[in-house]
């Protein structure tokens, strides 16, 4: 099995189409079809199911076959980046998961402060749901994330950041901005603006509202969170941030949840040998750094 027909079976599956593909592989198409069908041959299985004029659709076997290859391939280009990373770390590449909430506060900040000692890494952000993130980490498509200590499992290695206040927020023209701390049961009538239930904010008030007997009034939900800025801006509704995002913004108000919610952020990995140089200068930089969070 070689690594030129797994990108070939790659390609293929995201494409559901020999044709693009061979075209975005700069191969021929006949010799595309004579890989993949050599490739089903070594492996026993057919990996697509193959209905005319239909998009291609993976088999079982293809769908665990695609799930091992893009491991390998994270391995791949893991050993390629090290290979390539500079001993005194003048070059190299840190890739880190981020919920979007956190990316949009306090972590602009920290990679503020690791740029200014390591100019030469190029630094890629995935902001996402906890949960995505959370994925992300477990298979493999990325080696260090920043997410809530409720999205991390026990036995995981990890360094605390720090803790940031959700808060419930309004425009400052909305009845309740004079409020500093609301009742869960206070949420039952209120017109909600929402991140999708991917995301840990979301399941939080799901759940509180669960535990205070009714369905949140939901009107307008989202993943992007300058859209639920906005429309709490525009007065549409109330939505749950972290504290530290809205008193940064203008016009926004936040009251505290009673009992008051914390969400915990830690950075955390799972195997300390996949790190590159890059990423284990980053958890050094975190391990001196997060003193000076807050």
């Amino acid at each position: 099995m070689e690594i030129r027909v797994l990108r070939y079976f790659e390609a293929i599956a995201r494409l559901q189409n020999v044709t693009r593909a061979a075209v975005e592989l700069h191969v021929a198409q006949p010799s595309l079809s004579v890989a993949i069908k050599k490739l089903e041959e070594e492996l026993g299985v057919l990996l697509f199911t193959r209905v005319r004029n239909q998009p291609l659709k993976l088999t079982e076997e293809g769908h665990l076959l695609l799930k091992r290859s893009k491991r390998i391939f994270s391995e791949i280009e893991r050993v390629e980046q090290e290979i390539a990373d500079h001993q005194k770390l003048r070059t190299g590449h840190l890739k880190i998961g981020v919920p979007q909430m956190y990316g949009y506060t306090q972590f602009p900040h920290i990679l503020k402060q690791f740029h200014q000692t390591y100019p030469g890494i190029r630094i890629s952000v995935i902001q996402n749901s906890a949960n995505t993130i959370r994925s992300h980490l477990e298979e493999g498509q990325l080696n260090l994330a920043i997410i809530d200590e409720r999205r991390i499992h026990r036995k995981w290695p990890r360094i605390s950041l720090e803790q940031q206040e959700m808060v419930a927020s309004c425009a400052l023209d909305h009845p309740l901005a004079q409020k500093e701390s609301m009742q869960d049961n206070e949420f039952e009538y209120l017109p909600l603006i929402l991140m999708d239930d991917t995301f840990l904010q979301r399941n939080i008030i799901d759940k509180r509202c669960e535990q205070a007997g009714f369905r949140p009034n939901v009107i307008i939900e989202s993943n992007y969170i300058p859209t639920i800025v906005q429309a709490t801006l525009d007065g549409l509704g109330v939505s749950t941030l972290l504290r530290d995002l809205v008193e940064k913004t203008p016009n926004l108000h936040a009251i505290s949840l009673s009992p008051k919610e914390y969400c915990h952020f830690h950075l955390c990995w799972l195997d300390e040998d996949a790190l590159s140089q890059a990423e284990h200068a980053f958890i050094r930089f975190i391990s001196e750094f997060k003193d000076k969070i807050n």
